[in-house]
């Protein structure tokens, strides 16, 4: 299961590439990325992420931002310690039912610099940089951020502390997975309750690899 957060900023702080311990927090350019990707890549290889009885890894393909560009309006924040990428996160600046919102997503911390609260730093300076540009294109002003945890998650009791945005608890998703017959047999039951459906493949974009396997698992998203 995963817990999506609603936040409603009401006090920011400005100016964002500030060193705290030591520490770069730096949005990357398009012409950046490739230069950084190969050190993102290898955050996310060390991240496990449970389902059912086994766990996952998640897989970007041989370009690692585009599962986050077609979502939105990217901007990827690295923390850096000296040239090592100590933590990484993405703003995606979305159209959500004629408004627009920020989805926060892809915070990872490498481990030689867990439990630094480095997530949250990130998140600091990623507000107050993007509040300079809300203040310059006023009309591209989004005043809310979402973000998912997987439960149960350590995060979700730190972000609902944090001091410069008031998080709160929205709801809770359940993710279910079914086999092709399966699906088969209960899909009119989700288009009578939703409305038609269709299935749309990541491979290549977004993948994730089994633990108790290593392969790739087969997977289609309603």
């Amino acid at each position: 299961m995963r817990s999506p957060f609603e936040v409603r900023p009401f006090f920011l702080l400005p100016g964002s590439g500030c060193r705290i311990l030591s520490m770069k927090f730096h949005c990357l350019t398009l012409e950046e990325r490739l230069q950084f990707q190969a050190s993102i890549a290898a955050i996310e290889q060390i991240a496990q992420y449970p389902l059912g009885n086994d766990f996952f890894q998640i897989e970007h393909g041989l370009n690692y931002f585009a599962f986050f560009d077609r979502l939105g309006d990217v901007h990827y924040y690295v923390a850096l310690d000296g040239d090592r990428v100590a933590a990484v996160g993405a703003g995606i600046l979305r159209q959500l039912a004629g408004s627009l919102a920020w989805y926060l997503c892809d915070l990872k911390v490498h481990p030689d610099y867990q439990r630094q609260y480095l997530s949250l730093r990130l998140l600091r300076s990623a507000l107050g940089g993007n509040q300079q540009k809300c203040d310059s294109q006023r009309d591209r002003f989004a005043n809310r951020l979402y973000a998912i945890l997987m439960n149960p998650s350590r995060l979700a009791s730190i972000y609902q502390r944090f001091p410069f945005v008031q998080f709160r608890h929205a709801t809770t998703l359940n993710l279910y997975s079914f086999d092709a017959q399966t699906m088969d047999r209960f899909s009119p039951l989700v288009v009578a309750h939703r409305g038609p459906i269709s299935y749309l493949s990541l491979q290549g974009i977004k993948e994730i690899r089994l633990a108790s396997s290593g392969d790739i698992f087969p997977l289609l998203h309603v």
